[in-house]
């Protein structure tokens, strides 16, 4: 089985895939509160998840996942805090990533954040970094690759949690919500969603659904920025 983590890699190894494929992929997201049945991981973990399925379907090196982002949800009734650092130390931690990365001799990076909200700042450094090694810098969130009616937008809901129950159904603990029958109070969770009931709506097969289309798109787009052609990057936040 080739290797894809740039970690795992021998010298000998990286410069053959990074020669072969010469895209590189970062995956950003914090360590957050994802209500009572989810890890605190989630964000990367989906991220890091989805850019591993591009490299091996198509090649390329997947850097380590960046535990880290500008802002989180934090709230004094949580028992715990989410990772969250400001705009400012966020955007110049993300560029000294990229800027590593872009300097082993990669003609694209694909970023993908698995956290909504930092996304702008992250597609500003993206353009620094394009600029500065000229090379090809495509920075997305992963709700932007799969179509409204697999992934609208979630916190901690049903689609979340299917994604989780697919890549790493061990960590998922549904049992950690009240029973099935009993309200859901969302609001005390921290569970926004159009799926806002994880206990009935959320399963591994929806979740490898949307997990598959992500990967489809996106090895789409790396395969096309590798030949030279416009990608068009939508939406924003």
């Amino acid at each position: 089985m080739k290797k894809i983590k740039w970690e795992q890699m021998r010298p000998d190894e990286f410069v053959a895939a990074r020669d072969a494929r010469p895209v590189a992929y970062l995956a950003i997201g914090p360590l957050e509160w994802h209500s009572l049945h989810l890890p605190l991981g989630v964000d990367p973990l989906k991220a890091y998840h989805h850019i591993c399925s591009v490299a091996e379907r198509i090649g390329g090196v997947v850097y380590p996942p960046l535990y880290f982002a500008a802002d989180a949800a934090n709230r004094d009734d949580l028992p715990l805090r989410s990772e969250a650092y400001g705009g400012e130390l966020f955007e110049r931690v993300v560029e000294a990533k990229l800027d590593f990365i872009a300097s082993n001799g990669f003609k694209v990076i694909l970023v993908i954040s698995g956290h909504g909200g930092h996304l702008d700042a992250v597609r500003a450094v993206a353009g620094r970094i394009a600029e500065k090694h000229g090379i090809r810098v495509y920075a997305t969130q992963d709700e932007m690759h799969c179509g409204p009616e697999l992934y609208a937008g979630d916190h901690a809901g049903g689609e979340e949690t299917s994604m989780m129950l697919h890549i790493a159904p061990d960590l998922v603990d549904l049992s950690k919500l009240p029973p099935r029958g009993e309200p859901l109070d969302t609001a005390k969770l921290v569970i926004h969603s159009p799926k806002p009931d994880p206990r009935v709506q959320s399963s591994a097969g929806y979740g490898r659904e949307s997990c598959e289309a992500i990967t489809a798109d996106l090895a789409r787009i790396v395969e096309e920025l590798l030949a030279g052609k416009d990608v068009r990057q939508s939406g924003g936040k």
